[in-house]
């Protein structure tokens, strides 16, 4: 025997779902359909019997573990959330920090001593600058430790 084509309405019929009009169809339907008829019986015994059982108390002790692991699991999830984020921030950090180390003043990438004030402190000789007296110390003390390499003095 086919499935009968109302059958989706039978438990929306049985929930008490349907409007008056609707209701009021849907028994017509059911003192044809004996498929439809029998399907309800079942429903509604099923029904009674899940509402005559009793439910068993939980244990206070086992509540009160599902409870914990119910927190501790929450916790694990928001740590490991912040693990990701964490890793994900550093990456980005790391990424935008190469990128901004690559890129001049103007915006375009260059090599490490293309900027022309690079390129003057590292070639500036400490004796040819036009310093006052108590700066040309402090930048003799600067570069007294400064290893002396092939002509850089």
């Amino acid at each position: 025997m086919p499935e009968c084509t109302r059958a989706r309405e039978l438990h929306a019929y049985h929930d008490g779902e349907l409007s008056l009009e609707e209701r009021r169809t849907f028994e017509g339907h059911l003192a044809k359909c004996p498929r439809c008829a029998r399907e309800l019986v079942q429903i509604r015994s099923v029904s009674n019997l899940v509402a005559a059982s009793s439910i068993p108390d939980i244990p206070p002790e086992t509540l009160c573990r599902l409870h914990r692991r119910l927190d501790d699991a929450k916790e694990n999830g928001i740590l490991r959330l912040g693990e990701w984020l964490a890793a994900a921030a550093l990456t980005l950090l790391l990424f935008s920090s190469a990128l901004f180390w690559r890129m001049g003043t103007n915006g375009k990438p260059e090599d490490a001593f293309g900027q022309e004030w690079e390129k003057a402190a590292m070639t500036l000789r400490v004796e040819d600058a036009p310093f006052e007296e108590p700066e040309l110390q402090l930048a003799q003390g600067l570069f007294a430790d400064y290893p002396k390499e092939d002509n850089n003095e």
